[in-house]
């Protein structure tokens, strides 16, 4: 239980009774694209960001200790010793269910499990679940005191949890929940996806010419397609790198415009933008 001695709403930063929102009040940019995990992933920055922050703190070791005679000694003996060191349920090695926590805390602020007890009150099992079906509440319980529930809805079924069965990892925020790092990077990843897209139909699918082969005559559709047939995938130069074109032809060679030049740079930038949000170094990522 919690108590308040007073209320408060507002914005992002301020109080509010009920479902706590993880989101930004407003965007900054309109018509933004809905960049949730899936998409995100699929940004090869974002992917080696998350990777290497889940996977380096997940494998860092973990133990557990108590003070005996007021010295701090190592508790192999104890049942928390055995959950975050060695297995914390039945499916998962401590690295998998720490990266599956990571995962949810590093995109969405908050990592969530289900804590299972035994009669005695004592942790025997931890389950992560995804932060995508939690909601956290405040209920009021008088007039003056509130408690957290967690809500985590499953297969359309909704199932309550009190704090004592949740573990809740948060990010930045006001203290009950973490915000979403996506949606506060809506604007650089929906950026970043138009620019991925506008590359793959500049490179994509032969659209962008290496060069053309003109000839001083006009040329028929059959002579067209005879010489569109003959010379397609064929090497019009040997090994010396001297050019051979039968006839009158000539070659001429195409460059990228400065647009499409600029739309190269700009996503060298958007590897900087992101990095930035999740404040991992470049070279870190093979990004410089």
């Amino acid at each position: 239980m919690f108590s308040f001695t007073r209320w408060f709403t507002g914005g992002l930063l301020g109080d509010k009774r009920g479902i706590q929102s993880p989101y930004p009040m407003g965007a900054t940019v309109p018509n933004l694209k809905n960049v949730g995990p899936n998409e995100a992933l699929q940004i090869s920055t974002v992917w080696a960001c998350v990777d290497l922050i889940t996977k380096t703190l997940a494998s860092m070791p973990m133990q557990i200790f108590e003070l005996k005679k007021n010295k701090r000694e190592i508790s192999r003996d104890s049942n928390l010793w055995t959950l975050l060191h060695d297995s914390p349920n039945a499916l998962m090695t401590p690295f998998e269910f720490y990266r599956a926590l990571l995962l949810d805390l590093i995109l969405r602020g908050n990592g969530y499990a289900v804590v299972d007890r035994n009669s005695s009150g004592e942790v025997v099992a931890m389950f992560p679940i995804s932060a995508d079906q939690v909601t956290v509440q405040t209920v009021e319980k008088s007039e003056n005191q509130i408690e957290i529930v967690y809500q985590y809805e499953l297969n359309g079924v909704p199932y309550r949890f009190a704090p004592e069965r949740i573990l809740h990892l948060k990010g930045m925020g006001k203290g009950l929940i973490g915000l979403s790092n996506l949606e506060f990077m809506r604007p650089n990843l929906d950026e970043s996806i138009k620019m991925q897209e506008n590359s793959a139909l500049l490179f994509g699918n032969g659209s962008s010419a290496k060069g053309i082969l003109t000839v001083d005559h006009n040329l028929d559709d059959t002579a067209r397609k005879k010489l569109a047939k003959k010379y397609s995938g064929i090497q019009l130069y040997n090994e010396s790198g001297l050019w051979i074109l039968p006839a009158d032809m000539r070659y001429q060679q195409v460059s990228l415009s400065p647009a499409d030049t600029e739309l190269l740079e700009s996503r060298r930038f958007s590897v900087e933008e992101i990095c930035r949000w999740f404040g991992v170094p470049e070279v870190l990522i093979n990004g410089s």
